[in-house]
């Protein structure tokens, strides 16, 4: 059996031991208070490192609108006054702005009728008109007038707008009425049932994409003149002009191509998601030319328009 050995606090052993024993708390409190000092330090670095991230996120923003500024022509463009991304790169908190109000006259006007059935609207009667009186082909001898029916459309004019009206006698065979109303038939539209006539449409094309005209500062033009137009109305009006111009450019395209020598020319720019409001993907607008020049647009470099 091991002998049991006993010591009292006064014994040097016991007083050397309760010394150690002191020691090693103070030890102890000192790396306490080193672990606290080590914690507000590293509480330091992560606000530092939080801080110098937004400020990189910020220079590279004012950096990539830079780029955009000096890569190519800076054309105009309507930027919305609620646009977070303005006060982001200014810095500046953004500044909730009030809707604006709808507008009192639209040629589309959108109501809920059925399976929401487009409803046209009139047009201002203060317009002058142009009256084209279409009468039905052969002889309307014998005949009784029974009424008419009148079509209008939009018509410009360089200098003011117009109205046009088609109107168009109709008349029965007084012996016959079996036969049926006799009408001139309509004449094609570029825009069947539209509200727009083809020298409208093409001042529209052409202010657009060669005086670089935005919609929104024509829809103001028009507006001087009485008329309003709604950027619903005039986008379709575009895309309309755009189909039809499709052989147009797609033949100029391949003449384009086929040289052995092109140019193109890249400028990026945020493009906002259709089914994702508030996202934004990145869109690249190209140029290539040889001899003329072609516009298009791609959303990735993987798919050439």
């Amino acid at each position: 059996m091991r002998p049991k050995v006993s010591f009292s606090p006064s014994s040097p052993a016991g007083e050397a031991l309760f010394q150690r024993l002191r020691n090693q708390e103070a030890e102890n409190k000192d790396l306490r208070k080193q672990v606290r000092r080590l914690e507000k330090k590293a509480d330091r670095l992560s606000k530092n490192i939080a801080d110098m991230a937004a400020k990189i996120s910020h220079l590279e923003d004012r950096l990539e609108q830079a780029h955009r500024l000096l890569s190519g022509k800076k054309s105009e463009r309507y930027t919305p006054a609620d646009n977070a991304q303005q006060g982001r790169l200014s810095g500046e908190e953004p500044v909730a702005v009030e809707p604006e109000e709808e507008e009192e006259y639209d040629l589309v006007k959108r109501k809920r009728r059925g399976k929401n059935k487009p409803v046209r609207g009139p047009i201002p009667d203060h317009l002058p008109r142009e009256v084209i009186r279409l009468e039905p082909e052969g002889s309307t001898a014998g005949m009784k007038y029974i009424g008419e029916e009148v079509t209008e459309y939009l018509e410009y004019v360089p200098g003011f707008t117009r109205v046009v009206r088609i109107v168009r006698p109709k008349y029965v065979v007084c012996k016959e009425p079996r036969k049926g109303v006799v009408i001139a038939p309509l004449p094609k539209r570029v825009i069947p049932k539209g509200k727009a006539g083809p020298g409208l449409l093409a001042y529209l094309a052409v202010a657009k994409y060669v005086d670089h005209m935005p919609l929104y500062r024509l829809r103001k033009k028009f507006q001087r003149h009485g008329v309003k137009l709604s950027a619903a109305t005039m986008g379709d009006w575009i895309a309309k002009v755009a189909t039809y111009l499709g052989p147009l450019g797609d033949a100029l395209r391949k003449e384009v191509l086929r040289s052995g020598y092109l140019q193109v020319d890249e400028i990026t720019f945020p493009v906002q998601k259709p089914k994702k409001k508030g996202k934004e993907r990145k869109g690249r607008k190209t140029k290539e030319r040889r001899i003329a020049a072609i516009f298009g647009y791609t959303w990735h470099r993987g798919r050439r328009w």
